[in-house]
C-alpha cells in the first residue's frame, strides 16, 4: 500500500474514482486527504479483511448521495475467484470531520456481528488517503427497484400473493432494525432505496451508524440530502441530538408506507402539514389496498408525532410474527384443501 500523503497533494492514482464518478488523471487537481491509517484498531488485527487496491475493480455508480459514494464493482480474491461487491467511501474533498465520522462508522461495520438482514461487509481497503468499505453485492437490487418491478409485473404473476411478498420484505427490515437496536445502532433516514435485496428476496440493511454518533451522522449525511431530510421524524427536524429509539420507529413507519402503499411522494405534503392530515391520507390510501391485518393501524402508530405515542420495534416484530404465522397457516390450509382427493 502507498505511504501516507500530505493533506494537500496532487492525486497521483488515476484509478481512484472521484466524486463525479470518473477517474481522476489530472495532475492539476488539488485535493485534501485525511489520515486513515488508524481506521482499524491495531489491537484487533483484521488481515483477512484487508484488500489490496489492485484487487478492487469499479464498474458503475450506485450513488444515492453526494457524500457517501457507492459503486458496483468486483473483487478478485485468492485462487482467482471473483466476487460482485458494492464499494462505499466518501469523496476525497470531504471535510475532515466527515472523514472522521466515516472512519468511525466503517470500523463499526468491520467488527459488527453477522446477521441475515444486514449486508455482509467483506473488508476494507486503505489507499492513497482513501478508505473503501467493500460489501457483498452478489445479485443484489435495491428494495425501491424491486417494489416498482413487482407492482408492474404483479398482474401477470399468476399464483403470486403480492402482500405475502411485501410482508416478507417488511419483516426482514424490522428484524434487521431490531438487531441494530440491540447493538446500540440506529438507521436514520431509512427508506426503500437504502435497503438491498438479494437473489433469494432477503432484505439487507447497511447504511446504519452507532447511536452515539447519530447526531453527526444526521447533520453530515442525511440533512444535506433533500430527498431524505423531509422524511425525518418531527423531533429530529430542528435538533439532531433528539434522535432516539422512537425515531427509528418513525423510520420503520416510512418504509412500511413505501412497501405496502407505494405512495411515499403523495405523502410528502401531508407529512409536512402535520399528524392529522398525514393519518387522513394513510386512511385514504389504505382503502385502495388489501393490507394484511393490523398494517394500517401499525403504520399510524409508528408515525405518531409524539415519541411517547409510538409503538416499539419489539412490538412491531411481534405483530409481524403473528401476520407471518397466520399467512403460513392459511397456505397450509389452502394446499391441503386444493390437493385433497
Amino acid at each position: 500500500m502507498p505511504s501516507r500523503r500530505n493533506e494537500e497533494e496532487i492525486y497521483e492514482d488515476t484509478d481512484i474514482i472521484n466524486a463525479h464518478g470518473v477517474s481522476s488523471s489530472s495532475k492539476e487537481e488539488i485535493v485534501r486527504f485525511h489520515d486513515y491509517d488508524s481506521v482499524v484498531d491495531t489491537k484487533r488485527k483484521l488481515k483477512d479483511q484487508e484488500l489490496e487496491r489492485d484487487m478492487i475493480h469499479f464498474i458503475s455508480s450506485l450513488n444515492t448521495s453526494t457524500i457517501i459514494l457507492l459503486w458496483k464493482g468486483s473483487v478478485v480474491l485468492p485462487q482467482d475467484s471473483k466476487k460482485d461487491v458494492m464499494i462505499s467511501y466518501v469523496d476525497a474533498n470531504a471535510s475532515d470531520k466527515t472523514k472522521r465520522l466515516w472512519q468511525s462508522c466503517s470500523t463499526t461495520k468491520l467488527f459488527f456481528p453477522d446477521h441475515t438482514n444486514l449486508l455482509q461487509t467483506i473488508g476494507y481497503c486503505k489507499h492513497g488517503g482513501m478508505l473503501y468499505i467493500v460489501y457483498d453485492y452478489f445479485e443484489m437490487a435495491n428494495l425501491a427497484q424491486c417494489l416498482v418491478s413487482e407492482k408492474t409485473n404483479y398482474s401477470s404473476a399468476a399464483g403470486t400473493n403480492s402482500n405475502d411478498l411485501k410482508t416478507a420484505y417488511a419483516f426482514d427490515v424490522i428484524k434487521g432494525m431490531e438487531y441494530l437496536a440491540k447493538n446500540e445502532c440506529c438507521h436514520p433516514g431509512l427508506r426503500a432505496s437504502r435497503v438491498y435485496v438479494n437473489s433469494f428476496g432477503v432484505c439487507k440493511l447497511y447504511d446504519f451508524c452507532l447511536r452515539r454518533k447519530v447526531s453527526k451522522f444526521l447533520d453530515l449525511y442525511i440533512k444535506k440530502n433533500a430527498d431524505t431530510k423531509w422524511i425525518l421524524p418531527p423531533e429530529v427536524i430542528t435538533s439532531s441530538s433528539t434522535y432516539q429509539a422512537a425515531s427509528d420507529v418513525w423510520a420503520i413507519g416510512i418504509i412500511l408506507l413505501e412497501i405496502f402503499v407505494g405512495e411515499l411522494d403523495a405523502l410528502r405534503r401531508s407529512i409536512s402539514q402535520g399528524e392529522v392530515n398525514m393519518l387522513k391520507k394513510i386512511n385514504a390510501l389504505s382503502q385502495q389496498c388489501n393490507y394484511p391485518e393490523n398494517i394500517c393501524s401499525l403504520m399510524k402508530s409508528c408515525l405518531a408525532t409524539k415519541c411517547k405515542d409510538r409503538t416499539t420495534i419489539s412490538s412491531i416484530k411481534e405483530i409481524f410474527e403473528r401476520i407471518t404465522a397466520a399467512a403460513n397457516k392459511n397456505d397450509v390450509y389452502y394446499n391441503n384443501e386444493h390437493y385433497d382427493d
